[in-house]
């Protein structure tokens, strides 16, 4: 499996291809670009599945875990863009946790809005500076 982020304004496009069947490899992928994420501050984040052809039991135990992870700082994950074996998967399965959109454009958009609309975040001075 492989990710592709596209920052595009406040929001930012993760674009996952391939099978996304879970394992060390995938889960340490996942970790590591939300965790970049947070550290960046960029909190409005769209899933785009339209070149995945498969989601195994593991990639969904990933998403929830990273999800959760994402949303307790303050971070909004929705998906977007997938086929029926993929969204049968997440109606079975992350519905409740996720938003779905038919295109990325349409989620991208949702979620300019909502960072718009999102009190800015005071953040701490430095000491010394």
């Amino acid at each position: 499996m492989k990710i592709r982020r596209k920052d595009d304004g406040d929001v930012t496009v993760l674009e996952l291809s391939g099978h996304f069947t879970g394992g060390p490899d995938t889960y340490d992928k996942c970790e590591r670009i939300f965790q970049e994420l947070i550290d960046e501050d960029r909190l409005y984040t769209v899933i785009s599945f339209k070149h995945v052809s498969f989601v195994g039991s593991p990639a969904i135990g990933i998403l929830a875990r990273n999800y959760a992870h994402y949303v307790r700082f303050g971070g909004e994950i929705v998906a977007a863009e997938m086929n029926r074996r993929v969204a049968l998967v997440f109606d079975l399965m992350l519905r409740r946790l996720f938003e779905v959109y038919d295109t990325t454009k349409e989620a991208v958009e949702v979620l300019e809005k909502r960072a718009a609309a999102a009190p800015t975040k005071n953040k701490p001075t430095p000491v010394g500076g």
